[in-house]
């Protein structure tokens, strides 16, 4: 296998012929365009209202509408969430007819278009073949988990998404000796996810510091004023509301208590499972096996591969270094280890090149097996494992099969993911899977049918007291007040203050250390007091095979029951 893999990257052409750019660029975007429908509908279906969603949402209805979500506890952190992206959302929302639901969509099918298009084009970049391109975004194709609890691929819309491609084309611009271009692409990520930005921007300035080029320092200094520039809104909105109990260099140890219940498996490894470790080495494993072989036409960017590698190597033992043994704030601030998501980007161009190369080179069937295990090992860590599989492998068929015919391989690549997705979408409808794509709405439906009753017929200045441990947050739909939920827990990464309080209420809503214990007529009573404002009506909303408690019933369907706890003597009515 050394023989054959001691070529990779050395038989495509460096720079295609002018007259087939145009060709390849439209591949290019046709390529994109099918995969990203392909897991939008089918391989990672998009969805509304869940997830992240259960914060964001809210967040931007309160940007557009500051009457809503009067004294709800989490909504207020908007002020602590750094970024742009729902505060333009929310313009849109004022400014436009359309409908939040659709700006998701449309801001995550952009998102993950862009995405898919630029691992192809760092694939072209870096192993000058179009082939490579293909074959890393089948590879990326099915959502994986990374070291630090993120997906590669999201199937919501968030902050995450929309800073991800930002970052590769800042990538891409580094490589192509744009370092300015490059740095000044961060700066725009940082509006919308600084928590994406601090890693790229360390893996560049590390690249830019191995390499000693001429005029290099020069260069860096100017990146890294531009990005500063582009930057200092978030920057200065941080330093004019940053909340007063967050120290950088210490953690409150009941806020880490908080953060071990909730969000574990972004920052604290002791808490992983040795799948998850055994997925990252195997990760690692391809990246390693791959650069060693490789013979880029620029000997340049194999210092730049290998810096951006063990820069992001870096950052995630000190992550956990100082969240486990000298635990810091400044760490559940930046999440370091969530940084592993750009090694998965780079592990799949790395394992289609060995794929191709090997299965080009390789004396067929026999040859086959290594470059085709090197895909497997990517794969085995997919929700959909099979699917998957069966995907990469009739790809690697079509390959085998067609050779240097690239843009036949593409057409039919082309076809085989489409077909995939549009099986696997039929198949998750006909089996109700609660995972399917809903760009309207993905909660359940009985729950969706008492936020709606809650909006059409309750006052904005009205709270809920919700089941804290439903997957579906009441505020999404109802676009009420409600006093807690886990989900609201995403959002003390901030603030320990928050933590504390979150904790606080969790254990009013019957938390014992490990599940909800259903609450009494008292228990809600102590709830609403806390609730309780002039003007305000208070709702319980509880399962429907739960103990009546005796309050009044105003809605009930065949999930959930809605009562109200504490009518407001000076309201007439909702």
């Amino acid at each position: 296998m050394n023989t054959r893999l001691a070529g990779l990257g050395s038989t495509s052409p460096t720079t295609p012929p002018a007259h087939e750019r145009p060709k390849r660029a439209g591949q290019a975007v046709l390529v994109a365009l099918v995969f990203t429908l392909a897991s939008l509908v089918g391989t990672n279906p998009y969805q509304f209202g869940v997830g992240d969603n259960s914060i964001t949402v809210p967040i931007v209805r309160a940007y557009a509408d500051p009457r809503l979500y009067p004294g709800d506890f989490a909504v207020a952190q908007r002020h602590y969430y750094y970024t742009y992206l729902w505060k333009a959302v929310a313009w849109l929302v004022v400014h436009t007819a359309a409908p939040l639901h659709l700006l998701f969509l449309w801001g995550y099918a952009a998102a993950l278009f862009a995405t898919f298009l630029l691992v192809y084009a760092l694939a072209m970049r870096l192993c000058r073949s179009p082939v490579v391109g293909v074959v890393a975004l089948a590879l990326l194709l099915f959502r994986r988990p990374t070291l630090g609890g993120i997906d590669t691929v999201e199937s919501i819309f968030n902050t995450r998404e929309l800073a991800l491609p930002f970052v590769l084309a800042a990538f891409l611009a580094f490589l192509d000796r744009r370092r300015v271009w490059a740095f000044a692409l961060l700066g725009i990520a940082y509006l919308v996810h600084p928590i994406t930005v601090h890693p790229a921007l360390l893996m560049l300035v590390v690249a830019s510091l191995a390499e000693r080029e001429p005029g290099g320092r020069r260069t860096l200094v100017a990146g890294l004023g531009v990005f500063a520039l582009l930057a200092s809104p978030i920057l200065a909105w941080r330093l004019a509301s940053s909340p007063p109990h967050l120290q950088l260099l210490a953690a409150d140890p009941r806020w880490l208590v908080a953060l071990r219940l909730r969000s574990s498996l972004h920052m604290f490894p002791s808490t992983f499972g040795l799948d998850v470790f055994v997925r990252a080495a195997a990760t690692l494993l391809l990246i390693g096996l791959w650069w060693r072989w490789w013979s880029p036409s620029d000997g340049r960017d194999r210092r730049t591969v290998a810096a951006w590698t063990l820069t992001v190597l870096g950052v995630c033992v000190a992550g956990a270094v100082f969240a486990e043994v000298v635990p810091i704030g400044a760490t559940f601030v930046t999440q370091p280890l969530r940084s592993f998501q750009l090694l998965e980007c780079l592990a799949a161009i790395a394992t289609a090149h060995l794929v191709t190369r090997g299965l080009e080179t390789a004396s067929l069937p026999r040859g086959a097996v290594r470059p085709l295990t090197a895909g497997l090992v990517l794969l085995c860590a997919t929700p959909r494992a099979l699917h998957s599989i069966a995907v990469f492998l009739v790809l690697a068929g079509l390959f085998a099969w067609l050779r240097s015919r690239h843009a036949a391989f593409a057409l039919a690549a082309c076809l085989t993911v489409a077909v995939a997705a549009a099986g696997i979408h039929a198949f998750d409808v006909r089996h109700d899977d609660p995972i399917v794509f809903s760009p309207v709405s993905a909660h359940d439906r009985w729950w969706l049918d008492a936020e709606s009753w809650a909006r059409q017929h309750t006052d904005r200045s009205d709270a809920f007291i919700v089941p804290a441990d439903t997957d579906d947050d009441f505020r999404v739909f109802g676009e009420r007040t409600v006093y807690a939920d886990w989900e609201d827990g995403g959002l003390m990464n901030w603030n320990p203050a928050f933590g504390l309080e979150w904790m606080r209420r969790m254990r009013m809503l019957g938390f014992d250390g490990d599940t909800f214990r259903p609450l009494d007529a008292a228990q809600v009573g102590r709830i609403a007091r806390e609730l309780r404002r002039p003007g305000r009506a208070i709702y319980l909303v509880r399962a429907v095979d739960e103990a009546d408690l005796g309050f009044r019933v105003r809605h009930r369907n065949a999930g959930f029951v809605i009562s109200e706890v504490t009518p407001d003597p000076d309201r007439s009515g909702p």
